[in-house]
């Protein structure tokens, strides 16, 4: 008897009576019916999720260790910050950058508890984690005895195993962090990964200043880029959400804030974004007056540059007053502005911005910054 139409692509495309694929033992097909929605349960609205990686990808010296016992304070004391009121959270951290002191110390003076805070965690065998298949079973083993809501990893490349860390294969890293991100599902936990700042990171978006490749922005489900103030005087730093998730959008982006042992965060109705609007966009400057354009910055620079010289050359202005003239005269944003007083290398003296000590205004050479335009 012959086979009817049907019975020949059921055959062909190996679907078994119901019309599903047939795969013998080896899988397991669920229906849809057998998962229960789930809502996105947060540790910081709208910023780091549980059961999810969130990258925090961070140049030196923008505050991102401070950021972290601030955020472990905060977590100690049932804070969210900006939201006001939240659950208590205890937050472990791996990292090999600041002492264990360092850190507690810095921890305390934010108005952190005792026993929400742990610093420098090894293994029950003594040894530094390495997020092998062994590791990772340690890591969820350490989450579970002591509770842990928050995990942070500084800087994440430092504990990926050894052969993956020599090949940066991008398979193998996809691997681990899946398995990683399973480990966080598990146990409710929020896993942040910190990333250094890629030396290839000028003349990039802002999203792609880490080091690693796309898989590691497709593996987390979070992202936030932490990048300084262009003039480092301003004690100041952006935090950037770079990506959100299928069921959760990126935030607003805030500010960080220090002065000595003061830290603090700026909420988004109060930061201005405007002076990074250069250094998101991949444009930084060395800093220096060779008289060279520094890679990939604003092409008017050497003109903002020659407008601060001659309004400073009677003297000494107030930044404010000083950002306000060069606006108005050659027509910069205030990311360029910024960009042009650490060019020059000014002198910042309490808010007072004054030519730097070499500068000659008798000398018939231009000045160093004249051609930074060329």
């Amino acid at each position: 008897m012959s086979k009817d139409h049907d019975d020949l692509v059921s055959e062909l495309l190996g679907l078994g009576s119901a019309g599903l694929p047939d795969c013998g033992d080896e899988y397991i097909l669920q229906p849809i019916e057998s998962f229960a929605p789930e809502p996105v349960v947060w540790l910081w609205e709208p910023y780091i999720r549980r059961k999810q990686l969130t990258l925090l990808d961070a140049r030196a010296g923008s505050g991102k260790t401070s950021l972290i016992c601030f955020l472990a304070a905060a977590g100690s004391n049932g804070i969210s910050p900006f939201n006001g009121s939240g659950e208590t959270f205890r937050t472990m951290y791996f990292g090999n950058e600041d002492g264990p002191g360092d850190l507690v110390t810095v921890f305390l003076e934010l108005g952190g508890k005792n026993g929400a805070f742990f610093p420098f965690v090894v293994t029950e065998d003594n040894e530094d984690l390495q997020l092998d298949e062994a590791g990772l079973a340690k890591l969820e083993r350490l989450i579970v005895r002591n509770n842990i809501d928050l995990v942070v990893f500084d800087p994440m490349l430092e504990f990926l195993p050894s052969d993956i860390k020599k090949s940066f294969d991008d398979i193998a890293i996809r691997r681990v962090l899946t398995r990683l991100r399973r480990v966080a599902d598990r146990t409710n936990t929020a896993i942040v990964m910190i990333r250094q700042f890629a030396a290839t990171a000028t003349g990039k978006d802002f999203t792609q200043y880490g080091t690693g490749g796309e898989i590691w922005r497709n593996s987390a489900r979070g992202q936030l880029v932490m990048i300084p103030h262009p003039d480092r005087n301003e004690h100041e730093s952006i935090v950037k959400p770079g990506k959100g998730s299928l069921r959760a959008a990126a935030g607003p982006a805030f500010g960080v804030k220090w002065s000595g042992d003061i830290f603090g965060l700026i909420a988004p109705e109060h930061f201005d974004e405007e002076p990074y609007a250069d250094v998101l966009q991949g444009r930084f400057t060395k800093g220096d007056s060779t008289g060279k354009n520094p890679r990939g910055a604003p092409k008017k620079l050497g003109k903002v540059c020659l407008v601060i010289q001659e309004l400073l050359e009677p003297g000494a202005m107030y930044v404010t007053k000083l950002l306000e003239l060069t606006k108005e005269k050659a027509g910069c944003e205030k990311s360029t502005f910024y960009l042009a007083k650490k060019s020059m290398n000014l002198r910042d003296t309490k808010g007072m911005i004054s030519l730097p000590d070499d500068y000659d205004p008798f000398d018939d050479k231009p000045a160093p910054w004249a051609g930074l335009d060329d």
